[in-house]
C-alpha cells in the first residue's frame, strides 16, 4: 500500500425520494421537455444502511464520509460518527443555483466542500462496496485509477436520452482542449493496458479517427484530483455555470464525467483493472438478476453498481429479495447507525 494515498475522502449524494417537503419544493417548478425529472431519477432501493456498513467493514482506513443531501438525512444515522460530515447542498453550491433536483449541478460542485481532501472517491447512490479495498484500488502514486476506453456516440432521433446527448457535450468540450493523438501518444501505456481486456481492442480501432468520438464512462465509484474541478472551472466557466442553473438535468448538460475525462486527457491517472468491478442494471424478472445475486453472495466483485432503472413492475419483490441477501451478508449494524 502506498502511504502517500491514505489521505482519502468519499463523497456520497443521497436523496429521498419520499420526503414529502422535498417532493413539495420539486412541485414548484416544471421541467422543459429537454430536461428529465422523471421518478427514475429518485428510486431508493433502501440499501443505504448497507452502503455503510460495507465503508465500515471494507474500508475502515477512509479519512471522512461527506455525506450530500437537501438537509435530510435517515432516522437511523448516527449523525455524531467522527468519520461523517453532514453536507447540505447550501453549505456548498453558491445560492443562484440552489434549489436543484439534479445530480450534475452536485457534482460539479463537490470541490467546495468544505475540508475536503485533495483526493477523494465519488459514490453514486447506486454504486457500492462488494468486498475489502484499499487505498490502492482508488489511487496509485497520488493519481487516480481509471479505465481509458475509448467509445463511439451514436443514436437515432428515437433514442436521444439526455444522457447520451450529455456524453456528447463532455466530449465536445475534451475535444477542444486536447488533441486526442498527442494525449494518447503521450500516455500508450495508460491508454492500453493489460487491464483492459477487449476495451484495448475499440481503443485500437477508435485511433482511426482524429478527434475523440467517445470515452465510455464506468459505472463505478469516481476516483478525483479536486486540482481537476479548478482546472475545469478555470477553462470552461459558462459551460459549468449554465448547467448549474439548470434544476433539472437538461439535454445541454455537462457532467461529473467531463472531469474524469480531462484526468485522462491530461494523463492524470492509473489504469485500473476491470475485473474489479461490474454493473448490474436490475431487471423485472428475479432470474435475470442471478448474476448480481451470486456476485453479492460470493463478494465477486471489489466495486459494483446495481442500476435499478428498469423493476417498476417488481420493485417490492426485487427489494425485498436484496434486503434478504444484505442482511446476511452485513449483519452487523455499523457505527454510523444508532443503537
Amino acid at each position: 500500500m502506498n502511504g502517500k494515498n491514505n489521505d482519502i475522502d468519499f463523497v456520497l449524494a443521497w436523496v429521498d425520494g419520499n420526503d414529502p417537503e422535498w417532493r413539495k419544493e420539486k412541485n414548484k417548478y416544471c421541467a422543459t421537455k429537454n430536461q428529465d425529472d422523471s421518478d427514475a431519477r429518485y428510486i431508493d432501493l433502501d440499501l443505504l444502511r448497507y452502503w455503510f456498513r460495507a465503508i465500515e467493514k471494507y474500508a475502515p482506513w477512509v479519512r471522512k464520509i461527506h455525506f450530500v443531501t437537501c438537509g435530510h438525512y435517515p432516522e437511523w444515522l448516527n449523525r455524531e460518527h467522527p468519520k461523517l460530515n453532514l453536507v447540505k447542498h447550501s453549505d456548498f453550491i453558491p445560492s443562484q443555483y440552489l434549489p436543484v433536483f439534479s445530480a450534475n449541478p452536485i457534482e460539479l460542485n463537490f470541490h467546495r466542500i468544505k475540508g475536503l481532501s485533495e483526493r477523494f472517491v465519488y459514490f453514486n447512490d447506486d454504486f457500492y462496496l462488494n468486498a475489502p479495498v484499499t487505498p490502492d484500488d482508488f489511487f496509485v502514486n497520488g493519481l487516480p485509477l481509471d479505465v481509458a476506453a475509448m467509445n463511439a456516440y451514436s443514436f437515432d432521433d428515437d433514442a436521444r436520452k439526455v444522457t447520451d446527448l450529455i456524453l456528447v457535450n463532455d466530449m465536445y468540450v475534451i475535444n477542444r482542449h486536447f488533441n486526442k493523438k498527442t494525449c494518447i501518444k503521450a500516455n500508450l501505456s495508460k491508454w492500453y493496458h493489460p487491464g483492459y481486456g477487449k476495451y484495448n481492442v475499440s481503443n485500437a480501432l477508435l485511433m482511426l479517427w482524429p478527434k475523440f468520438t467517445g470515452i465510455k464512462p464506468m459505472h463505478i465509484p469516481s476516483s478525483f484530483l479536486k486540482k481537476t474541478y479548478t482546472e475545469v472551472w478555470a477553462a470552461e466557466p459558462d459551460v459549468l455555470n449554465e448547467t448549474c442553473m439548470h434544476r433539472f438535468r437538461d439535454s445541454s448538460d455537462v457532467n461529473q464525467w467531463l472531469f474524469l475525462f480531462w484526468q485522462m486527457a491530461k494523463g492524470d491517472f492509473y489504469p485500473r483493472n476491470v475485473k474489479d468491478f461490474h454493473y448490474f442494471p436490475l431487471r423485472t424478472n428475479h432470474e435475470d438478476n442471478q448474476l448480481l445475486y451470486h456476485a453479492l453472495i460470493e463478494d465477486q466483485y471489489k466495486m459494483i453498481c446495481i442500476n435499478d432503472g428498469q423493476t417498476e413492475d417488481s420493485f417490492d419483490e426485487v427489494k425485498r429479495k436484496l434486503h434478504k441477501i444484505y442482511q446476511k451478508k452485513l449483519p452487523r449494524q455499523s457505527k454510523f447507525e444508532l443503537p
